[in-house]
């Protein structure tokens, strides 16, 4: 193997590879294990919940040790292999068993190689383009919504002509290439940073606490993420039923979301570092918000397909700025810090999930577009607030 490797490519490949791992497999984890094997609704929805939580404990851990470690790139490989294992387990056995391990002992740990990959990004990016490194970090994540794109409807080509479970092929592959990226950069001078190696027991220790700035930020994000993800668990409801569309333009109007959301973050991405990004997050949201009031005055599915270009103006700053700005919350603890972003989209998900249950009649929807406007200028007069106090703080501390 060659000892130098085009590191910037593989790993735009790697994250491309894990969005396509996950986004064939996400849509259809309800219609396995409901539909296909069995499970109780009460028994999947339980899983799931549980898993969640499993996941942002290996999260938490995981990051905790690379913090440790130093050295990336052996958890990566770690996570990916769980991933091929929960792949495998579903692709060749197909049983309730199998998909339980998967869902509750397998997948919490391959859920959490996406922030170690994106912290291993930062510090790659930092050595070798200095300030420029996050601009390119945020640009990275357009790869995983690009994923996102093709994977679902390959995902459900594959289920209609053979199995569903044949699905499970492409998470199989996707975790695979992270596997094989990882190997590389290891055996490869290529893969090793100046600024990952192993710390001393005494400098291992839990950090700087997050600054009360961070902690306000981070309350906003989680805020904000829960309104985007009632959103997400609405709009199809709200497409056939309030806006009497069909499955079909579910599907469509998702595809005009995520093809639109990869230019945009170009953009957004060109706005890092002339703005705060608790700024550029507050204005995403405020953009939400107005896409929301809109939303809930449209008059059909095409209306509702012409405010995508709106929906992902925001989306795609909001999905993308978070990424680095959770990075650095925790000073010093860059692995640690990754962890917090699924600690804050588990919560988030979590909470708008409690939200649609309480709030939901099964007849219509729109008024969860009330709440979820409401919270999404809530997220982003946080988001302002912990701009104010970083500056406040800023000031007291060149005094």
């Amino acid at each position: 193997m060659p000892r130098t490797l085009p590191v910037s490519s593989l790993l735009a490949i790697s994250i491309f590879s894990s969005g396509i791992a996950l986004g064939a497999t996400v849509p259809y984890g309800a219609i396995v294990g409901v539909e296909t094997i069995g499970l109780a609704p009460a028994t999947y929805a339980g899983a799931v919940f549980a898993g969640s939580l499993l996941q942002v404990a290996a999260s938490m851990l995981l990051g905790h040790l690379s913090d440790r470690a130093g050295d990336r790139r052996k958890l990566i490989l770690f996570c990916a292999l769980f991933g091929i294992a929960s792949a495998s387990a579903n692709f060749f056995f197909r049983s309730k068993i199998t998909f339980l391990a998967s869902v509750l002992a397998l997948q919490p740990v391959a859920g959490a190689m996406n922030g170690q990959i994106y912290a291993y990004m930062r510090l790659f990016f930092t050595e070798s383009l200095g300030e420029k490194g996050e601009v390119r970090l945020s640009s990275m994540r357009a790869l995983l919504s690009l994923a996102w794109m093709l994977a679902p409807p390959l995902a459900g080509w594959l289920a209609a002509e053979r199995s569903v479970f044949d699905v499970y092929a492409l998470p199989l592959a996707g975790y695979g290439v992270v596997a094989l990226i990882f190997v590389g950069l290891e055996v490869t001078a290529s893969g090793r940073l100046a600024s990952q190696q192993p710390k001393r027991a005494a400098d291992a220790g839990p950090g700087r606490a997050i600054a009360l700035s961070g902690l306000v930020g981070m309350a906003g994000y989680v805020v904000i993420k829960m309104a985007l993800e009632l959103h997400a668990l609405t709009l199809p409801l709200a497409l056939v039923n309030d806006f009497h569309g069909t499955t079909r333009d579910v599907g469509i109007n998702a595809g005009i979301c995520a093809g639109l959301e990869v230019p945009f973050m170009m953009l957004w991405a060109r706005l890092i570092g002339r703005l705060q990004r608790e700024t550029l997050m507050a204005i995403a949201a405020l953009i939400f918000a107005a896409y929301l009031v809109l939303l809930m005055m449209a008059r059909g599915t095409m209306d509702v397909f012409a405010l995508q270009v709106v929906s992902a103006i925001a989306i795609s700053a909001l999905v993308s700025i978070p990424i680095a700005y959770m990075q650095d919350l925790i000073r010093g603890r860059l692995g640690l810090s990754a962890s917090l972003l699924d600690l804050s989209n588990v919560t988030a998900r979590l909470l708008s999930a409690s939200l649609f249950g309480v709030m939901a009649n099964g007849t219509e929807y729109l008024p969860l577009f009330e709440a979820s406007a409401a919270a999404v200028c809530l997220g982003a007069g946080l988001m302002f607030a912990a701009a104010e106090v970083g500056r406040r703080a800023a000031v007291r501390s060149a005094a």
